[in-house]
């Protein structure tokens, strides 16, 4: 059996990035109050910029992201597994969010858009809670691709 990260960076990689991209959508969507404005508008700037810009970053994103989670799905799959991929990191979601939002901040160190960069930056800190909030639903969206 191939291992998490091949499994999501191999041949249903297209897949899996536009299942996170669609899971993006709706929790940018779903933000609401003044910080769920300032997140909705940075995202659609960001769009605005370059209208594949979701997609090409989550594709950037993606073996970074599986490599990061691996040791988590390892110690997932040889447990009890009484619940879901997701049940199971969310019980880790500080940890996990942090991974997480470091990978996505090493990613936006790369790229080389000063819009981009300077859109990135002020929601940063509103993204963190999104992102804890989002781990079990992310642990769940990987799971599918994985098991299949």
């Amino acid at each position: 059996m191939a291992d998490f990260k091949d499994q999501l960076t191999g041949a249903h990689k297209d897949a899996v990035v536009a299942d996170l991209v669609s899971l993006t959508e709706r929790t940018v969507d779903a933000q609401s109050g003044i910080s769920g404005k300032l997140v909705q508008g940075a995202y659609k700037a960001g769009k605005k910029v370059d209208s594949g810009l979701p997609e090409k970053a989550m594709r950037g994103l993606l073996p970074e992201l599986a490599s990061d989670l691996e040791p988590f799905w390892d110690e997932y799959a040889g447990g009890d597994r009484s619940g879901s991929f997701g049940e199971f990191l969310d019980a880790r979601k500080e940890q996990v969010s942090s991974i997480l939002l470091e990978t996505a901040d090493r990613q936006a160190g790369k790229v080389n858009n000063p819009t981009i960069n300077k859109v990135y930056s002020p929601i940063r800190g509103k993204v963190a809670k999104i992102v804890e909030k989002t781990v079990p639903e992310i642990g769940d969206t990987l799971a599918k691709h994985v098991e299949g």
